[in-house]
């Protein structure tokens, strides 16, 4: 046995020398696997060569993003061997691979864990003069990634912070007119605007765009594409002009390089800007442009089609609306099942919601849920199925139609799924479900689900206007009402 496991040392010290500094892929990477796991599966495997050798493979599976959890497993068992030297760049290197195997692997509390310990790490290393660039260039990553993470754990006011120190340490470490700069800049830009911190995502688009222009050029395509973003921006923050005048800036640039999705995007939120501006003839010109202009089975003139259907039905054409939802839906339904047809399908059925066509909006709903069953995908899965929530607008339509029984699973189970909510999200679905325990005369069930919509609607994390939380209240009230004159009647009947 000794034999063949010094055979197997040997063997891995030359792979290491050759692989040393680098990542391993293929056949190498392959056969470096094997090895260090029959090295781990003999006694006393604790040494350094065998966990250089996990961390590398830990870090070969990160850069190549295959297997995470392959990249968990390596990065711990490295991280048995390196704890012991945390005076060493590869400590906080090891526990940056676990945070990123975990973060891919969607267990994010574990990877914040990680990634904090990380930055304590690196920060020790600063303190004793034991840092390297290395260590230097993977403070911001960290801080990215802590961002990322607790975004996604909703947890916004601390990710804001993250991404403030992204920037303070990209700022640092390179140069004005270091085009990685301008990146960065357009980086924290995309994610504060993502928190819905718009002045922050403001700021630093325009430090973005100040960096490329000075670099590439004000008429520069990477100043374009900064300006396309700055479109989009001005717009949610209701700077409509402004909005209007980035795409024009931007749009003739985009158009010559090419880039038929950005010039798309621009020419939407142009047209959306004329909607808002009150310009309703115009923007749904331009969504013709738009039609006209694009190939008929492309998700562009899908959305386009869509829009005319939704800007009719905000001018009251009815007409129209149901000329275009036709045409949407003949379109669609030609198309191969995927992912961008269930998508467009569903925001056809929340056009048909809109003109309280709900049977034909259930039915849409339910080929979406057909259809991404059938190609094999969770609609939880895919963030803007996650946040349509089918079943829960399933149910809803359902309760709306006064079919309770059809409407309760739907919503139960759209409850039952969901890891994380946002409070408005359980104010609606809790009420719904009172609403629905109500007409199924379940009146033991009913007053606990109000009850609990009450406490979101009473707490602040809903950020409803002072009109949605009067409406919502007067609804409260009414179910209520109702789930009282109901149980008075049954006692009635009961004693007569």
């Amino acid at each position: 046995m000794k034999p063949a496991v010094d055979d197997a040392r040997a063997d891995l010290e030359s792979k290491m020398n050759m692989l040393r500094g680098g990542v391993a892929e293929g056949e190498s990477l392959e056969s470096l696997k094997v090895i260090v796991d029959q090295l781990m599966s003999c006694p006393g495997p604790d040494d350094f060569l065998i966990a250089e050798a996990c961390l590398l493979l830990a870090q070969s599976f990160a850069y190549l993003d295959q297997e995470p959890s392959n990249c968990v497993h390596y990065a711990k068992r490295a991280l048995g061997v390196y704890q012991l030297q945390k005076n060493t760049p590869d400590y906080p290197r090891c526990l940056y691979l676990l945070g990123y195997g975990c973060f891919r692997l969607e267990d994010y509390t574990n990877a914040v864990t990680q990634f904090e310990q990380c930055n304590s790490a690196l920060g020790h290393l600063s303190e004793i003069g034991c840092d390297n660039d290395y260590c230097h260039s993977l403070k911001p990553e960290v801080e990215t990634f802590l961002g990322r993470t607790k975004m996604l754990l909703l947890k916004h006011s601390q990710a804001v912070v993250h991404y403030k120190n992204f920037l303070e340490l990209k700022e640092n470490l390179l140069e004005p007119d270091d085009p990685e700069l301008g990146a960065s800049y357009l980086q924290a830009a995309q994610a504060f605007r993502g928190l819905k911190d718009t002045s922050r995502a403001l700021d630093a688009a325009l430090k973005a765009l100040d960096t490329y222009s000075k670099i590439s050029g004000p008429a520069s395509l990477k100043a374009a594409e900064v300006r396309s973003f700055l479109c989009g921006l001005y717009c949610e923050m209701g700077k409509y002009k402004d909005s209007l005048a980035e795409a024009d800036a931007a749009r003739p640039i985009l158009q010559e390089a090419g880039d038929v999705e950005e010039v798309a995007y621009l020419d939407f939120r142009i047209a959306e800007n004329l909607q808002q501006m009150g310009k309703q003839d115009e923007s749904i010109r331009k969504l013709e442009e738009i039609i006209k202009s694009s190939e008929l089975t492309s998700a562009i003139h899908f959305n386009a089609l869509l829009s005319v259907a939704r800007a009719c039905a905000r001018t009251k054409k009815s007409e129209c609306v149901a000329e275009y939802c036709v045409k949407v839906y003949d379109a669609l339904r030609n198309e191969e099942p995927s992912s961008d047809v269930a998508l467009s399908l569903a925001l056809l059925a929340l056009v048909y919601e809109e003109q309280r066509e709900f049977y034909q909006a259930i039915d849409i709903l339910k080929q979406v849920k057909s259809m991404l069953e059938g190609i094999g995908i969770s609609p939880e899965k895919v963030p803007a199925f996650a946040a349509a929530d089918i079943d829960g607008k399933l149910g809803f339509l359902s309760l709306r139609l006064g079919k309770a029984t059809e409407a309760l699973p739907y919503l139960q189970y759209s409850l039952s799924k969901k890891k994380t909510f946002h409070a408005r999200e359980l104010l609606y679905l809790h009420f719904n479900l009172g609403a629905a325990y109500i007409q199924l005369q379940r009146f033991q069930e009913a007053p606990q689900e109000l009850n609990i919509a009450r406490n979101h609607l009473c707490g602040n994390a809903t950020e409803l206007d002072a009109s949605k939380r009067a409406i919502m209240f007067h609804n409260l009230s009414r179910l209520y009402k109702a789930c009282r004159r109901f149980v008075l009647l049954l006692a009635q009947s009961s004693i007569l």
